[in-house]
């Protein structure tokens, strides 16, 4: 057992692990079993990891790639006028995503180690549908849109 806390501990999640039929010591025996779970769990937490990180770095690579490849065609000129302004509004567009990238990282951070607890608090229903028909309207594509909200009486809260 101690070996295979070892093994663990270097990183291999499939440990050697003695055969609880074969153990005398009844204490050990009793051990193996859940002590294989353990195991089996860490390295199914440590692939989730590896994925998690894999899947941030490349998410914050793409706008960094293009914020840096649009900030340089302007630097060099390659693009002018208009168009150089059009690259600097894409480039803060997406420096803005990246930062709620990393602020929805730091906050899942917080919540996963307790440091964030949700705050609750009571919204009507019809005042918030209002505002988000309202913004939805002001796109283009929905311009020609009416939208009708007819809730239930009383108010949902």
């Amino acid at each position: 057992m101690a070996l295979a806390a070892e093994q663990i501990s270097s990183g291999n999640y499939e440990p050697a692990l003695p055969d609880s039929t074969r153990v005398k010591e009844a204490e050990i025996s009793q051990l193996v079993s859940p002590f294989a779970d353990m195991a089996k769990r860490l390295g199914q937490l440590e692939r989730m990891r590896t994925d998690l990180l894999a899947g941030v770095s490349h998410e914050l690579r793409t706008p960094v790639t293009s914020i840096r490849g649009m900030i340089q065609a302007v630097k060099d000129g390659v693009v002018k006028g208009p168009d150089a302004d059009e690259f600097m509004q894409i480039s803060m567009d997406e420096a803005k995503r990246l930062q709620t990238m990393v602020n929805d990282l730091l906050d899942f951070s917080s919540m996963e180690a307790g440091a964030v607890y949700a705050e609750k608090q009571e919204i009507k229903l019809a005042s918030l549908l209002e505002q988000v028909v309202a913004q939805v309207g002001t796109l283009p594509a929905f311009a020609e849109t009416a939208i009708e909200i007819t809730l239930p009486q009383p108010e949902i809260v």
